[in-house]
């Protein structure tokens, strides 16, 4: 009689224990689901940052050419508008 108690008591606390462990799996899905907006845009902001230095650094290295703009593109289509031809 005490085996079985003993066993339903042992059940019983791996039973609290699968709870708690689901419970904390739950929790650290749902803090990395609220994260999420906050990580993008950290990552939008570090890469604007980057672009920006990019186009200062790009605009220090072809100061001497006068028609040359920073960010622009290099190929160069005379259509009139900005489309790409691949």
């Amino acid at each position: 009689m005490a085996t079985i108690g003993i066993c339903g008591y042992g059940f019983y606390r791996y039973g609290l224990g699968v709870n708690e462990r689901r419970e904390l799996q739950r929790e650290k899905m749902w803090s990395r689901i609220h994260l999420i907006p906050l990580l993008e845009a950290e990552h939008d902001r570090d890469e604007y940052r980057r672009k920006f230095a990019e186009n200062a650094v790009e605009g220090a290295i072809m100061s001497r050419h006068k028609n040359w703009k920073a960010g622009r593109s290099v190929y160069f289509y005379d259509r009139g508008d900005d489309e790409k031809v691949l």
